[in-house]
């Protein structure tokens, strides 16, 4: 409860309310210095939203990288498309949306992303729209990565991933054709620490 315990206020941008995977709902505090340097990230990553004239978004408008996703790209009068749940639980009806709407940007997670490659080979097509699917939350494998750019002839695949809400975030990389899966570096203002199963830092290398 927000109410017993201090907070410095004036350092903080905004509150979510979300229940995120656990079911039960929890506020989350976004400090004005993540907000900011999400936003900065955003504008100065490989990926420039800005840039994007269609987008599909299928995270709850609780998850911070939704806010973005949403009012970064219709600032710029650009096109977002939403996806309630029962939709984004189909495949064919993502699909749909990329190819009627000429989707270029999509963030989902691995098993999202398996399904909708899934899609386009069970019809045998491809598709020439979409520009980035920036995949996150769990790992991704090579030969997902390989279909990927099999269906996705002008796309990018880009591996991401945040600790928790308040940090949607903390990495990116450009993932290649037949190349590894790897973490990718830490965007501005980030930090990321690999522990062992008790929490202890783990030696470099």
């Amino acid at each position: 409860k927000l109410s017993e315990e201090k907070h410095e206020f004036s350092e903080i941008a905004c509150i979510i309310a979300t229940s995120a995977s656990s079911g039960k709902q929890k506020y989350v505090k976004i400090s004005r210095d993540s907000f900011i340097n999400r936003v900065y990230n955003t504008n100065n990553l490989d990926v420039n939203i800005s840039n994007i004239k269609s987008m599909i978004s299928l995270r709850s408008v609780a998850i911070v990288t939704h806010i973005f996703e949403l009012f970064t790209n219709l600032v710029h009068g650009n096109c977002n498309y939403l996806l309630n749940r029962t939709e984004t639980l189909v495949p064919s009806t993502i699909v749909t949306y990329i190819e009627g709407e000429k989707i270029e940007y999509i963030v989902l997670a691995p098993s999202l992303l398996k399904s909708i490659i899934s899609e386009y080979q069970r019809n045998n097509k491809v598709n020439k729209s979409i520009k980035t699917i920036i995949s996150g939350s769990a790992k991704l494998d090579l030969k997902t990565i390989n279909d990927f750019y099999d269906i996705f002839s002008n796309g990018n695949l880009y591996n991401s991933y945040g600790t928790t809400e308040t940090s949607s975030t903390c990495y990116f990389q450009k993932l290649d054709r037949c190349g590894s899966v790897v973490m990718g570096e830490t965007i501005c203002g980030s930090k990321i620490h690999i522990v062992d199963s008790n929490m202890n830092e783990m030696i470099s290398g």
